[in-house]
């Protein structure tokens, strides 16, 4: 139905356990608390693409999926109980490599390119919100909100809130998209529920790789 942006790996489990990520390397779980959201998050940091990409991870997610092939990193989470192929929340992390290099890119066409997927599949229900652009560590970012209502062959909407940020050579996105019942008109956008899921996950922070240092990259974790 919609093309999705992927995660995997944290073993979440044992909360001092890493887990591989991309570049063969590790991610280091640690518990942290989203006052916003009240929502318990684990703060991941993983070495995507040249960089370290660190955020904070919902414990309600278990690892399903993580790929990476042809410069491009996914790594999908569901809830317990829900695979790949029938789930109800799904959080996505992406990376694509090199693409910062293209200057006819912006974080704002990328998130485009995926809402553009929604709406290809529903045009009568389609709906986006626009979080705006900022900056993300001194890096550009975008975020919005996009949803589907239903699409043919489909029992279910789908919405997500995206950000997107560009990195110093490569792009990466987070994704915390939601099924639930199919609507023939766009779903309704719950301001307090979205903005909040996008809060958990912060901050978020785009970091250098220290040669030699390894997991939990404290250059990292301890930045303010």
């Amino acid at each position: 139905m919609i093309r999705k942006l992927t995660v995997a790996c944290m073993v979440l489990g044992a909360w001092t356990a890493p887990c591989s990520a991309a570049d063969n390397a590790t991610t280091q779980p640690r518990r942290a608390q989203t006052q916003e959201a009240r929502a318990e998050t684990v703060a991941a940091i993983m070495p995507v693409f040249g960089q370290l990409l660190a955020f904070s991870y919902p414990t309600q997610f278990r690892p399903a999926n993580e790929n990476t092939a042809d410069g491009q990193y996914l790594q999908e989470s569901v809830l317990p109980g829900e695979t790949l192929d029938k789930w109800s929340q799904m959080l996505t992390v992406s990376g694509a490599k090199g693409l910062a290099a293209n200057a006819q890119v912006t974080p704002k066409l990328f998130l485009a390119s995926i809402a553009g997927g929604y709406e290809k599949a529903c045009p009568a229900s389609f709906a986006v919100e626009s979080f705006g652009e900022f900056k993300i560590d001194g890096h550009d970012a975008f975020a919005a909100w996009v949803s589907c209502g239903t699409a043919p062959g489909a029992s279910y909407s789908e919405s997500m809130v995206a950000l997107v940020i560009k990195g110093a050579s490569s792009y990466y996105s987070l994704q915390w998209a939601e099924r639930s019942l199919a609507s023939s008109k766009p779903m309704d956008f719950n301001e307090a529920k979205w903005v909040g899921r996008l809060k958990t996950l912060m901050p978020v922070r785009l970091c250098p790789i220290v040669r030699g240092e390894k997991a939990p990259y404290p250059s990292c974790l301890n930045r303010s």
